[in-house]
């Protein structure tokens, strides 16, 4: 009911918030569900009228807007929380809209006119994916005035009260103030489709509140919304809510319902937007009153409508459809995301399962409140967690199985499983020779995360003589890198090997580097020892100086150092500057010292390096320098006090009263008439004695009168001031005025002064030319005039307070002025002046004085409040952190004691370069170590005791101990041992710091040389919280040369594995080579070329020989003859040379034997053969015959001969001799040879001459070995 430019009449409202009961309703339709109240209000009209036009629901937020803003320049459309009110956002669209509708095909918000620019038109008013709006609104086109009752009754101003939209067959729907039908637009191309009339019962409603006379004094249509195929209707003056069918235009009255119960008396105006969200398992009407800030809801039909004109939720939905996760680490679990499962149904839904599908179905898991049925209309939640097991996207489904037709309803899931890569560069460290105790200068590793998710630190550890410091805190982000700084510390000569080691979340954990480095003895080398490593400085003004800072260089070698320079390096190096007493070298056991000093040129810290380079090892060495830059606070005035004495009586003193505040600067000009000598002295009530500027004093003629300005910097409070005389008698009109300052600098706070004097009468003090050195000064000029003056007037810039102020016990006129002026640069050659009435002779003094770094009370602290140091391992030493402590006061600070105190003070220590006292405007440095000695948070405090005000200053510590378990030592070095034999065992203790037992999983030798070491130990399978256990190892060099490998223990810990460093030499002994010798074939008998062997003995004493001899089975084939004598030097060798005579044929071996005073005597060298030449086997080497007649030839027997040698076996002869010889006969088929492997058959008969036994031999006579062969023949004659 809102006509533009036409003034409401009715404002009859209940106060925004009450609720009310229940309304009337069909069933449960119109059941009232709530009220919000919003928390912004639309602005005030120029009618004196906060008015409401329109509301519309994005699915998640409510959108309100507002008839007029352009008359208090507000806003006209707000976002809200439709649960609480709040408003979320709030936009200045067109200075004042109409209703509203939210698009959600086209995620923008309709408008109509309302008391803005637009007329008779609808914009667009486009959003961004989180619902905000993300530019300027869109006229969509021009809406046609609709009828009105009366006719013609509704003009051309009237707004747009109504708006829906249709967003599925791109209609939109317009009602105009007072019209009694509303219009459809395309809303895609603006044309217009024609009239609707409204809902035929909405003028026959008995009104609320007397209708405007535009309605004809009936209840007429409103706000607008639609839910599928049904219009929900509101109207001006009648609190109902019609429902019609959108294509027979007949009204649905189980959907319509009265809010009148429900709404404050005299609600009006109403828009109207539906919900289906807000309330779980409800479809609700949202219900603006013009003129109430906020809305009411009404339950309505489930399914009747949807979202931005979307179709209504049917059926059983889960919502939303889909869940995208954020990215998670591989392994870790994402926070639970819900999945909202409604039965839109009219019976309740019966759940069979829910669970999780799909290709990762495993990396999601969900709870949920759902049981086994759920009520028609009603909700509940399905809470979905991501847990990626894996790298990449990883996709599965939530799917609900139960009794509706369409199921199962599913839900997309979506997530990203990220994992770290991690890597080092270079994979290995190698430092050059370290003098033993020696710190090296470090070597950079950079630790990489080229992975997709964030690399966890565990920790970092170094093993061995090694130790590091690094930049990469307990994360390094995907893509981004730290820095780790290794530096080698020997504690002993020789090769000394560690490792570097990363623990973390990535799958390579952990990462390793091998660690090398060859500890030295410091034999005329040079060792650079720092006092300190670095320096702070406390604020100093910018421009200004610092006291210097004392750093001693050592040379604690026993070499000579050459220094080749010391100089300051680093972003901020012009700001310090240092001097030396080093010159070009230090001898061994000398030191030298190099002074510090910092003059900031820009406010904020200032960093910087002090950096030796020589001729040592670990040049160059550097120390770190830090301070701030301050722009000191100008100093400025609080009062001034004066009196003068024009009496002409005689005072040896004089005073002024004036009550001041501690810790400001105070300034005294004090006069007398009578004495050109004299000097003067400025105390005060506190017992101060004050400082005269450095120009003195200043005479007006040669007689005087006489002035001087005095100063005293950082005050205490002061009640007087005194100005005393030393001319005796005393000196005539006196006068002195006191200038209070606050904000100067508490010490160093003059900054040059300049006298002038006129030396005649004249009406103008003129000042001499000062030159200042600070930025931010307060220029103080003074000056008196030898009579009276009534007025003075101040130079150019400045003030003369108290200008006007008649002083003295006579009334005379002030004779005496100062003015000031504060400055922001450096002064060069600056004057100044003042004029006064009368013309006097004249003296003036101007004086700067500096402005104070803080601006703040003067006093000692520390540039730190604390420190905080990264995690440490148990028992190793952290870098030093360096804490400044600056002395703000005018005066020298006695320092009593530097202390680490508090809970764990033991695990903290420091150096200092502070002394015992402390220069005003000076710095000195503390140095602080963490060496945590258990796990855990460690803290303490730095205490200095002095003699301040604010005495002990502290500075909190703070550490933690990384309690992991560790191998001590975290490396073995083994004595010399020769190849071959095992050491003694040397042992490494495993101790498990942590608070619970440690799980053992393996102790292994790993590494190149891992077979020549073992290990025995008594730590089974689990190791208590805080036990220890013993791993001995052994090493057994099975080759010379240096031999490294690493013990590693491999367990439950996060540092897992822990290693210690194997290293050691095996040592080489006597040897023959080669370690055999094999002969060609050599015919039997004959002898072979010699063959040499190498006796060499690498050892570092002579070797004793024994005998050099031949051995074995086959030795007397073989003979030598050798050059080695009875010894053989240390590295020398000696030649024995091996002859093969063999005496058979066939493989023959033999060993030759060096026996001598060596651990692995007898060395012995392998000697192989074969000999050449036939071999004569024969079947039988008897035969006997039995009885045999006398003169009766027996049977023959049989003899084979075989040849099983290598060579043709030559036959001389084959014959029977012996003396029966006649006896016995033989024939054969041999031949005169046989060749290798063949045979022959010789056949032996036996003929007796006579009875009794009768003997005799078959001799065959050839080339073999053995020859003759011989066979015994018998037998008996009968």
């Amino acid at each position: 009911m809102l006509v533009k430019r036409i003034p409401r009449l009715y404002i009859l409202l209940l106060a925004a918030g009450t609720l009310f009961p229940a309304s009337f309703s069909f069933g449960q339709v119109g059941t009232f569900l709530g009220q919000v109240t919003f928390s912004a209000v639309c602005g005030i009209d120029k009618d004196g009228n906060s008015v409401g036009t329109g509301i519309t629901f994005d699915g998640t937020n409510l959108w309100y807007s507002c008839y007029d803003s352009a008359h208090t320049n507000s806003n006209d459309l707000y976002k809200a929380n439709p649960a609480t009110g709040a408003v979320i956002a709030g936009y200045n669209i067109d200075g004042g809209l109409g209703a509203i509708a939210y698009d959600a095909s086209r995620n923008v918000i309709w408008a109509g006119e309302g008391g803005g620019t637009i007329t008779n038109q609808v914009i667009k008013i486009p959003l961004d994916a989180n619902k905000n709006v993300s530019g300027p609104y869109q006229v969509a086109f021009t809406v046609q005035e609709a009828f009105c009752s009366p006719p013609a009754g509704c003009g051309s101003d009237d707004i747009v009260d109504g708006l829906a939209i249709d967003s599925v067959n791109s209609i939109l729907y317009v009602h105009e103030d007072f019209a009694t039908e509303f219009a459809s637009y395309n809303a895609s191309t603006g044309s217009f489709l024609g009239f609707i009339q409204q809902a035929p019962d909405i003028p026959k409603g008995t009104p609320v509140i007397p209708p405007h006379t535009g309605a004809n004094g009936l209840c007429v249509l409103s706000g607008l919304a639609i839910g599928g195929s049904t219009f929900f209707e509101a109207s001006d003056y009648c609190d109902y809510v019609w429902a019609v069918n959108s294509t027979t235009l007949s009204e649905v009255t189980a959907s319509s319902f009265s809010i009148a119960s429900s709404v404050p008396s005299g609600f009006d105006q109403k828009a109207l937007t539906c919900d289906p969200n807000t309330f779980p398992g409800k479809n609700a009407l949202w219900v603006n009153g013009a003129f109430t800030t906020g809305a009411l809801a009404f339950q309505i039909p489930t399914g009747s409508c949807g979202v931005g004109g979307q179709p209504a939720l049917q059926g059983i939905v889960l919502s939303p459809a889909s869940l995208t996760f954020s990215s998670q680490n591989v392994g870790s679990s994402s926070a639970p995301e819900t999945v909202t499962l409604t039965n839109y149904q009219s019976a309740a839904l019966s759940i069979t399962g829910i669970a999780i599908t799909g290709a990762n179905g495993g990396d999601y898991s969900q709870t949920n409140n759902c049981g086994t049925s759920l009520a028609a209309g009603a909700s509940c939640s399905i809470n979905v967690t991501f847990t990626p097991t894996a790298a990449g996207t990883r996709t599965a489904s939530l799917a609900v199985t139960d009794n509706a037709p369409a199921s199962p309803q599913t839900a997309a899931l979506s997530g990203s499983g990220t994992a770290p890569a991690a890597t080092l560069s270079p994979t290995s460290l190698t430092f050059a020779n370290q003098p033993v105790g020696t710190s090296s200068s470090p070597q950079n590793v950079t630790l990489s995360n080229s992975g997709t998710g964030n690399l966890n630190i565990s920790s970092i550890g170094v093993t061995g003589d090694f130790s590091q410091t690094n930049n990469c805190g307990s994360s390094v982000a995907p893509g981004s890198n730290c820095t780790i700084s290794v530096t080698f510390v020997p504690t002993a000569t020789g090769t000394r090997t560690g490792s570097l080691t990363v623990s973390d979340n990535a799958t390579t954990s952990p990462q390793s580097d091998s660690l090398t480095g060859t500890g030295v003895t410091a034999t005329g080398i040079p060792i650079v020892g720092l006092s300190l490593t670095a320096l702070a400085f406390g604020k100093q003004n910018v421009g200004t100086t610092s006291p210097s800072q004392a750093i001693t260089l050592s040379n604690t070698g026993n070499g000579s150092l050459g220094i080749s320079g010391i100089s300051i390096t680093g972003s901020s190096s012009g700001d310090y500057s240092q001097t030396n007493n080093c010159g070009t070298g230090l001898v061994a056991g000398t030191s030298c010292t190099i002074n510090v000093t910092f003059t900031p040129t820009a406010a904020g810290t200032r960093t910087a390096n002090l950096t030796f380079t020589d001729n040592a090892l670990n040049s160059p060495q550097a120390v770190t320098l830090t301070g701030t830059g301050a722009m000191p606070s100008v100093p400025a005035f609080v009062q001034v006090q004066n009196n003068i004495d024009t009496s002409g009586t005689a005072f040896t003193s004089f005073s002024v009263n004036i009550t001041t505040q501690s810790g400001d600067l105070l300034v005294a000009f004090c006069r007398e008439s009578s004495n050109g000598t004299d000097n003067f002295t400025v105390t005060d009530s506190a017992g101060q004695v004050w400082a005269l500027t450095s120009s003195g004093y200043v005479n007006e003629s040669d007689t005087g009168p006489r002035t001087g300005m005095f100063y005293i910097a950082n005050s205490a409070a002061v009640t007087s001031v005194t100005v005393r005389y030393s001319t005796a008698g005393g000196v005539i009109k006196p006068g002195i005025m006191v200038m209070e300052l606050s904000g100067a600098s508490a010490s160093g706070v003059a900054d040059g002064s300049a006298n002038h004097a006129s030396l005649a009468s004249a009406t103008t003090a003129t000042s001499g030319s000062l030159t200042t050195t600070n930025p931010s000064d307060v220029l103080i000029f003074a000056a008196d005039a030898s009579g009276n003056e009534s007025s003075w007037i101040a130079g150019a810039g400045y003030v003369i307070p108290n200008n006007k102020v008649n002083i003295g016990a006579n009334g005379s006129n002030i004779r005496m002025a100062m003015q000031y002026q504060a400055v922001t640069s450096i002064q060069t050659g600056t004057t100044t002046s003042m004029t006064y009435s009368s013309s006097n002779w004249n003296g003036s003094v101007l004086a700067g004085f500096k402005g104070s770094a803080s601006g703040g009370p003067a006093a000692v602290s520390l540039t730190s409040p604390s420190l905080a140091f990264n995690s440490q391992a148990v028992g190793t030493t952290s870098a030093p952190q360096v804490v400044g402590l600056f002395n703000g006061t005018s005066a020298t600070l006695s320092i009593t004691g530097i202390a680490i105190t508090g809970t764990n003070g033991g695990d903290y220590s420091q150096t200092n370069n502070c002394g015992t006292s402390l220069a005003a405007g000076a710095s000195c440095s503390i140095n602080v170590t963490f060496t945590p000695t258990a796990a855990g948070t460690r803290t303490a405090s730095l205490t200095v005791t002095d003699n301040a005000t604010n005495s002990p200053q502290t500075a909190g510590l703070t550490g933690t101990g990384t309690a992991l378990p560790g191998l001590s030592p975290a490396s073995l070095t083994f004595s010399s041992q020769n190849v071959g034999s095992s050491s003694a065992p040397e042992t490494v203790t495993l101790t498990n710091y942590q608070s619970t037992a440690l799980s053992i999983t393996s102790i292994a030798i790993t590494g190149t040389n891992s077979g020549d070491y073992s290990q025995t130990n008594n730590c089974g399978t689990s190791l208590a919280a805080g036990a220890s256990c013993s791993i001995n190892v052994t090493f057994t060099p099975a080759a010379a040369g240096t031999l490294t490998a690493s013990l590693a223990v491999t367990d439950n810990a996060t540092n897992s594995p822990q290693t210690a460093g194997l290293t050691g030499t095996g040592t080489a002994l006597p040897s023959l080579s080669p370690a055999s010798l094999t002969f060609s074939s050599q015919t039997v008998g004959t002898a072979s070329p010699a063959q040499t062997l190498t006796l060499t003995n690498p050892q570092s004493a002579a070797l004793s020989i024994t005998s050099i001899a031949i051995t074995g089975t086959n030795g007397g084939d073989y003979s030598q003859t050798n050059n080695c004598g009875t010894s053989l030097a240390a590295g020398a060798s000696c030649s024995i040379n091996v002859t093969f005579t063999p005496t058979a044929a066939g493989t023959l071996t033999a060993s030759l034997a060096a026996t001598d005073n060596a651990t692995n005597s007898p060395q012995t060298a392998g000697l192989t053969g074969t000999g050449l030449g036939p071999a004569v086997t024969l079947s039988t080497s008897s035969v006997t015959f039995g009885k045999v007649g006398v003169g009766t030839t027996s049977s023959p027997q049989s003899d084979t001969l075989t040849n099983s040698g290598n060579a043709t076996l030559n036959i001389a002869s084959i014959i029977i001799t012996g003396s029966n010889s006649s006896d016995f006969a033989q024939s054969n088929n041999c031949g005169s040879s046989v060749t290798p492997g063949a045979n022959c058959s010789i056949s032996i008969t036996f003929t007796p001459s006579a009875t009794g036994p009768r003997t005799a031999t078959l001799s065959i006579a050839d080339n073999a070995t053995g020859s003759p062969q011989q066979v015994s023949l018998k037998g008996r004659g009968r």
